[in-house]
């Protein structure tokens, strides 16, 4: 049940990444609204759909793009175990905005070096016929950083809402009355 709600989830912010935010460009630049719900989900401690939703989120975005097919799944992945392991071993207790913007700025970046990489990549294996450049891949990294700093709280409300539901559903089914 859990995975279907992550699955209507993950459709939604797509629907809303593509639809919605696609008409409204700044700089060229659309928000990633689902890396930014792979990096609440890779803040949970030992969170066990956390790979489904890297994988999920990555494949959604892979079907959308223009580039060679696994590159956002690759760099969601890496991106939310990176995450996760530094959230494990170095955050604490709880996040401010500070330790959020920077936690974004990084995912942003090492999404994109990981997409130039994988792009390379296409293009030595002939995969591709066209991969981009270092400079059109962070040529605008600060209106992406800025677009997707203004969309970062409502989707920690969405995240921290559905988390919320599937937790009371599943101790509702257990007996567990909160």
């Amino acid at each position: 049940m859990k995975y279907f709600i992550y699955l209507l989830a993950v459709v939604a912010l797509l629907g809303l990444n593509v639809g919605l935010f696609g008409s409204m460009r700044i700089y060229n630049q659309i928000p990633n609204l689902l890396l930014l719900f792979v990096i609440f989900a890779s803040l949970e401690k030992k969170s066990a759909e956390l790979l489904y939703i890297m994988l999920l989120c990555g494949a959604a975005l892979d079907f959308y793009s223009t580039n060679f097919f696994g590159g956002y799944a690759l760099g969601f992945l890496l991106v939310g175990l990176i995450i996760s392991v530094f959230s494990e071993n170095f955050l604490l207790l709880d996040f401010s905005w500070k330790t959020l913007s920077g936690l974004l700025l990084g995912a942003l970046f090492l999404l994109k070096l990981v997409l130039w990489l994988y792009g390379l990549l296409a293009l030595k294996f002939n995969w591709v016929k066209v991969a981009y450049s270092v400079d059109l891949n962070f040529y605008h990294l600060a209106a992406e950083y800025l677009y997707n700093w203004v969309l970062l709280y409502p989707i920690f409300l969405i995240h921290d809402f559905l988390k919320k539901n599937i937790d009371n559903y599943y101790a509702h089914k257990r007996g567990v009355v909160r």
